[in-house]
């Protein structure tokens, strides 16, 4: 092949694996566009906290007679979420927030809103507090899943036993972490990817673990953080356009 062939033929593939990466779904310019978008969403829109219930376990606690430790599993769970709701409430300024109980996820993923009970501080079911609707991410405190896009990484070019040039990703992910963490979730309850920043680590199977106020706190930072640091206000964007 002539040499001056060689630098259009290098420029197509580095300029297709480019391309690829970044606007195909999967790629990593793509999950970096997604993350932005649900970050300008977000701020528009609302964060739906779920407050887990644990209904089955202590529902068999009373099945089986022990009455006591039902009592004390739901004492456990109510000053958990009370907890909870109050650090959202007392230091969580990114964007609105609304506490409901988990039992009426069906209802979010229907965007039912009339159909949701909200909760105030005092977990009491307050019909007062409304979700008009709108765009709206969700979050929890659970484990957290291994993020899926690692697994797809980044677009490369292999050559095959023939010689032959073609198109794989990197492979960099890895089993779940399966750590408890205060995790944002998609309006479906998916686990979003990086680079959004979506979860904040608790610490709780360990002696330091962090206060909930201090989790939602640093939280509300990331989020502020990659915000501001992406660049994303409404005013500034319509200036790039």
């Amino acid at each position: 092949m002539p040499k001056r062939l060689l630098t259009p033929i290098f420029f197509f593939f580095v300029v297709s694996a480019f391309c690829q990466g970044y606007y195909d779904p999967g790629g990593e310019g793509w999950y970096e566009n997604m993350a932005k978008q649900q970050l300008r969403q977000l701020k528009s829109g609302a964060l739906l906290i779920r407050l887990p219930e644990n209904e089955v376990a202590i529902q068999a606690a009373k099945d089986r007679g022990f009455m006591k430790r039902a009592e004390s599993m739901q004492a456990e769970l109510d000053a958990k979420n009370t907890e909870l709701m109050r650090a959202f409430e007392e230091s969580f300024t990114f964007c609105s927030g609304y506490v409901l109980p988990a039992s009426d996820t069906k209802h979010v993923i229907a965007q039912q809103w009339d159909s949701i009970q909200y909760v105030n501080k005092e977990l009491q079911e307050d019909p007062t507090i409304q979700f008009g609707g709108g765009s709206f991410l969700t979050a929890e405190i659970t484990l957290l899943r291994a993020d899926t896009a690692s697994f797809e990484g980044d677009i490369v070019w292999r050559r095959n036993e023939d010689g032959e040039l073609y198109e794989t990703r990197t492979s960099n992910g890895g089993p779940d972490p399966g750590f408890e963490a205060l995790i944002i979730k998609s309006d479906e309850l998916v686990q979003l990817h990086d680079p959004f920043p979506y979860w904040v680590r608790t610490w709780s199977s360990l002696p330091w673990k962090r206060d909930i106020n201090r989790v939602v706190e640093i939280m509300n930072e990331k989020l502020t953080m990659w915000y501001e640091r992406w660049d994303l206000h409404p005013e500034h964007l319509d200036e790039k356009k």
